[in-house]
């Protein structure tokens, strides 16, 4: 036996070889997972891309710097807090649109009519159609609630 070989039993070697097989499958297994994900995000991105552009949300210039965005993960929570961040702004635009829906025609606190100028008390004796069916009180409901002494 040469002065430099290495006394190694097969026994142990094999062993070796069956162990890091066995780590390297788990490892592989570990993660296919991710790989899957990576590829379904590839895939979705010139979709995403291209509906980006139809609602102009980006430009045709912008198109080469928003796909390299969407291939790296940090910037994809980047784009997707952008995107949040431009709903919760519609969501609140169109609640304070929505805002002086449902109140009530007679409530002074509330919307008014005819071309934004509040809404009369006597409307109903000023007007040829006081037979008009309507939400609105009129003077004459008024003085009777009074004569009752309802007060409303």
């Amino acid at each position: 036996m040469p002065a430099n070989a290495i006394n190694v039993d097969p026994a142990k070697v094999m062993a070796y070889i069956q162990a890091s097989s066995a780590l390297g499958k788990r490892a592989l297994d570990a993660l296919a997972p991710f790989q899957a994900a990576e590829k379904a995000a590839a895939d979705a991105a010139p979709a995403l891309l291209e509906l980006m552009v139809q609602n102009k949300l980006i430009g045709e210039n912008q198109k080469e710097a928003a796909a390299a965005a969407l291939k790296d993960p940090s910037q994809r929570l980047v784009l997707l807090k952008q995107a949040v961040a431009q709903l919760a702004k519609h969501k609140q635009a169109v609640k304070a649109a929505s805002a002086g829906l449902g109140q009530p025609a007679n409530d002074p606190n509330g919307p008014t009519m005819n071309n934004n100028q509040p809404i009369d008390p006597d409307w109903s004796l000023k007007t040829g159609f006081g037979d008009q069916v309507t939400s609105l009180k009129r003077a004459s409901d008024r003085r009777f609630e009074e004569a009752l002494g309802l007060g409303l």
